[in-house]
């Protein structure tokens, strides 16, 4: 009809990018935007894919973290940190979003270079082309090398999937009440505050 608009069906989005060269562990950290990638068991790179919604969405979980653990000094508010803690498989270094580390478990204090030591509390943030097998691996692999307690945060349905290491998992939204469980004892913040 004249006069209407007419729109094209959205488009799938395009899969994330491997690299093709590998690199070393000590590569990957010099690189100027290393950020921007997580290193596989052999070596490869992948794109990471933060839209302005989930990276704003991190920001919000790390500055309610970071609110809670600074005035207290109870340790380190990761983010986006290379992790190396997984020890049959140096050469894997993914980059949660943000995370927790205890003072007890970083006695010398933050270091230079990837973190390799397990940290308490890791929060993954669902972006657009996430696929779920390759998040919920993640999660698993994460809770395998000895954390704790992970945050799935969802922004398109505004919840969180808390995964403990005891393998239960508990969705949360709303009013509902996240907690820092017994290594953050009395953080207490209402899901909906990571979604303004």
């Amino acid at each position: 009809m004249p006069g209407m608009a007419t729109f094209a069906p959205p488009r799938p989005s395009a899969p994330l990018r491997r690299t093709i060269c590998t690199y070393t562990p000590e590569e990957f950290l010099a690189m100027e935007d290393g950020v921007a990638y997580e290193m596989f068991e052999d070596g490869t790179l992948q794109e990471r894919d933060m839209s302005v919604k989930s990276e704003s969405v991190a920001y919000a979980v790390g500055s309610e973290l970071r609110q809670f653990v600074t005035p207290r000094q109870l340790g380190v508010v990761l983010g986006q940190s290379g992790l190396q803690i997984f020890k049959d498989r140096p050469r894997r270094i993914p980059r949660p979003d943000t995370g927790f580390i205890s003072k007890g478990r970083l006695p010398g204090g933050a270091g230079d270079g990837h973190l390799q030591t397990v940290p308490e509390l890791l929060v993954e943030v669902v972006s657009k082309r996430d696929e779920f097998e390759a998040v919920e691996a993640k999660i698993e692999e994460y809770l395998a090398a000895g954390v704790s307690v992970v945050w799935l945060v969802k922004p398109r349905s505004k919840t969180v999937d808390v995964w403990r290491a005891d393998g239960s998992v508990t969705r949360l939204k709303g009013d509902d009440e996240i907690t820092g469980d017994d290594f953050l004892p009395g953080f207490a913040v209402k899901v909906s505050a990571f979604f303004v």
